[in-house]
């Protein structure tokens, strides 16, 4: 196996990454705060997340899906996937969401994205339902943490 395998993917997605949150940052509200649409109890931030949850997030071409992968002290880990949906949706198929390449023609997902809970509440997250989280969707999540990966903020 080629061993730079590994760098070069890690570094492919950290800049996908970074394209894809430069793209869609959006600015805190006119009162120059957040504003979490689900909150589960107080903390520094003025609310939280927790693993399983899926949420609509606002995308320059309508709504995407993110799903919460797990919650640490620096990040919501969160795996963003490449449908996209005109409108906000209300409910969807877990089953029905899809991961891409970064070169797919209809769009692309992240398996693991570490963000702050302040740039991932900027993208107006909607609790859509709650779920499970599988070992298989945590793979990304443990290679970030085996490297001491950062977060985007």
């Amino acid at each position: 196996m080629n061993k730079k395998f590994p760098v070069v993917t890690a570094v492919m997605v950290a800049l996908v990454s970074a394209a894809w949150i430069s793209m869609h940052w959006r600015p805190p509200n006119s009162t120059g705060k957040f504003e979490y649409t689900f909150r589960t109890h107080e903390d520094d931030d003025g609310g939280t997340y927790a693993a399983g949850e899926i949420y609509s997030i606002e995308d320059e071409k309508g709504f995407k899906i993110a799903k919460v992968l797990t919650v640490d002290e620096k990040a919501v880990h969160v795996r963003l996937y490449k449908n996209v949906f005109p409108q906000r949706p209300t409910q969807v198929d877990p089953k029905s969401l899809t991961l891409g390449k970064a070169d797919d023609p209809d769009g692309f997902s992240i398996g693991h994205l570490p963000l702050s809970k302040s740039l991932f509440a900027s993208w107006h997250p909607v609790l859509i339902m709650r779920t499970t989280v599988s070992e298989e969707e945590l793979e990304g999540y443990r290679e970030w943490k085996k490297a001491g990966g950062g977060v985007f903020n």
